[in-house]
């Protein structure tokens, strides 16, 4: 019932230019949305800058008995594990600030 009055309501609206008062309530619940996820970019980033620093602690804690034997082996074997996960690091980022991208192209838009 609700749903047709306010469509009713916004058809009547339609040659308007789209305010805060004639955006119909489907967008205005997308546009909060996005909103408030876009939020959520910098506490991701966090948890896997967090992530990462604790993988290399366990990398660095985690090696075999056999290799406190043989020190150089076992820096080396620490330092190729502590490079791939650096290398790691930078496309989890990636892939955490471009699901993010779509929601910040959509807060330009909106603020023009």
């Amino acid at each position: 019932m609700y749903r047709y009055i306010l469509r009713e309501s916004c058809s009547q609206f339609d040659s308007l230019p789209l305010t805060s008062l004639t955006i119909p309530l489907d967008q205005s619940f997308e546009i909060l949305a996005k909103r408030q996820i876009a939020l959520l970019e910098a506490p991701g980033l966090q948890c896997v800058e967090m992530v990462f620093d604790e993988l290399r602690r366990l990398a660095s804690t985690c090696m075999p008995a056999d290799l406190e034997r043989f020190a150089p082996l076992r820096e080396r074997v620490t330092e190729v594990v502590h490079d791939i996960l650096r290398g790691s690091l930078q496309k989890t980022q990636d892939m955490v600030s471009f699901f993010y991208l779509p929601l910040h192209f959509t807060r330009i838009l909106l603020t023009v």
